[in-house]
């Protein structure tokens, strides 16, 4: 089961990436997959000397249905201590089409944790969360415009 949970995020973050490209519709912005599995980010995001981190979550139930996502608290550690200067967008992206999506921040580390999955996860409440693709793509080009 874990070896199936794992080929639905790679599977996932390549559908992910090939509709993010198409949306953004800007050649001069690359949108690299990170090399190692383990990564902290899936994502690195770069137009010229400016970056954009991005770590997809891929859920297959329906998101809309919860009041809380979850991100494993050594995922969001690591994110601290190695992209705190550095722009990170986390997002969850679902089977149904919905995403949403906050910009990491020091605050996040004080949501409430919960087990989840066999480890322990922050609850992000969506209410400090956006959403939709085209949200998301206007969040990135500003972080990388700016």
């Amino acid at each position: 089961m874990k070896e199936d949970t794992f080929k639905f995020g790679w599977t996932q973050e390549t559908i992910f990436c090939i509709n993010l490209t198409k949306l953004i519709d800007d050649k001069n912005i690359t949108i690299t997959k990170t090399d190692d599995q383990f990564c902290s980010v899936d994502f690195i995001i770069q137009y010229k000397n400016k970056r954009v981190m991005l770590e997809l979550k891929s859920r297959r139930q329906d998101l809309s249905k919860y009041s809380d996502l979850f991100i494993n608290t050594n995922k969001l550690h690591t994110i601290e201590s190695l992209y705190k200067n550095i722009p990170t967008l986390l997002v969850w992206s679902d089977t149904f089409s919905n995403v949403y999506f906050t910009t990491y921040n020091e605050k996040l580390l004080q949501s409430p944790t919960q087990f989840s999955n066999g480890g322990c996860a922050f609850k992000i409440n969506k209410k400090v969360c956006l959403e939709t693709n085209e949200l998301l793509v206007d969040t990135i080009k500003t972080m990388l415009f700016q």
